[in-house]
């Protein structure tokens, strides 16, 4: 493991949901004994983490997360190496498009990173904005009204002027503060206004779900399904307009070679050998793959209520 850096950090214990504050009950414990981020292989706790389902929502999540101050210094050093933008048409943008009618809508991106999307939703917008923790260069070439620049879990500077499409691709499975993010996110939304999400459904998880690739990630706290999106809609006031289950973004559009070189690298992951040459190479962990038809994600549509 040549390029992999093993470092240890502190963790805080979570003993309630973090959505609506009820008892879990533990459903799993993740089977492996370290995060692997970037070049940094990152220990667990001694007590392991464990993935508990509310007994009130239904969202399963972490019993132990990094500190804030680790994960901010493990995110500004190699994030950028981890995601990296994508080319093409945005997968979600054929299924956004219906949501987009009428009037040039107002549009906000939460974790907008490149603008990629964003640029794409420009032509049917009468302006479009921006939300991120950094900004982005390409991003601020895109954005024509604001760019909002910090934690959506924090004390978020903006206009207050409200907006009738928000996305948020890939983000509500990173929440630590649920409930100051999604209050922050609620009110940005215009009354009759539209929240698309996208993010990991747990129930889809085939197989042990302490095996999971999607909760092994280090970035990855929280998981949703049906239930805990209708709690969602109750507390922050939004009627669900469409629940479809879909493959992640990232494998929707991928070519033929892409796919049988995936489905290669997911089934020799399972070796160990295999597994080691990879972060040797600074490949980077090939468990965070799935198989290229795996249905795991939501793609949700929210509506805010007129009330």
């Amino acid at each position: 493991m040549s390029h992999m850096k093993i470092i240890k950090i502190s963790y805080h214990s979570i003993v309630a949901c973090p959505l609506c504050g009820a008892a879990g009950v533990v459903r799993a414990k993740l089977s492996r004994p370290y995060y692997f981020f970037g070049t940094f292989s990152i220990l667990l706790p001694e007590a392991g983490v464990h993935l508990c389902e509310c007994v009130n929502c239904s969202l399963l999540y972490k019993d132990a997360v990094p500190s804030r101050s680790d994960l901010a210094r493990i995110m500004s050093a190699v994030a950028a190496d981890v995601w990296r933008p994508k080319s093409g048409i945005h997968p979600a943008l054929v299924w956004i498009l219906p949501y987009l009618h009428g009037q040039p809508k107002r549009i906000l991106d939460i974790g907008a990173s490149n603008g990629d999307l964003l640029a794409q939703l420009k032509p049917y917008a009468s302006c479009v904005s921006a939300l991120d923790v950094v900004a982005y260069p390409q991003c601020q070439s895109v954005v024509n009204k604001e760019y909002i620049i910090g934690e959506i879990e924090g004390n978020l500077v903006w206009s207050g002027e409200k907006y009738e499409l928000v996305t948020a691709f890939d983000i509500f499975e990173h929440f630590l503060d649920t409930h100051v993010a999604l209050s922050n996110i609620a009110a940005m939304v215009s009354k009759g206004g539209k929240l698309i999400v996208e993010t990991g459904d747990w129930n889809c998880c085939e197989g042990e779900l302490g095996d999971w690739y999607y909760a092994n990630l280090f970035e990855h706290q929280i998981f949703w399904n049906q239930l805990a999106f209708d709690y969602l809609c109750n507390k922050y006031k939004f009627i669900k307009l469409d629940y479809k289950h879909v493959p992640h973004k990232g494998r929707r559009d991928l070519g033929v070679v892409k796919r049988l070189v995936m489905e290669l690298v997911v089934k020799l992951a399972k070796f160990s050998l295999f597994q080691q040459t990879m972060l040797a190479a600074g490949k980077g962990d090939p468990l965070r793959f799935a198989r290229p038809s795996l249905i795991d994600h939501a793609f949700v549509v929210l509506e805010k209520s007129h009330e």
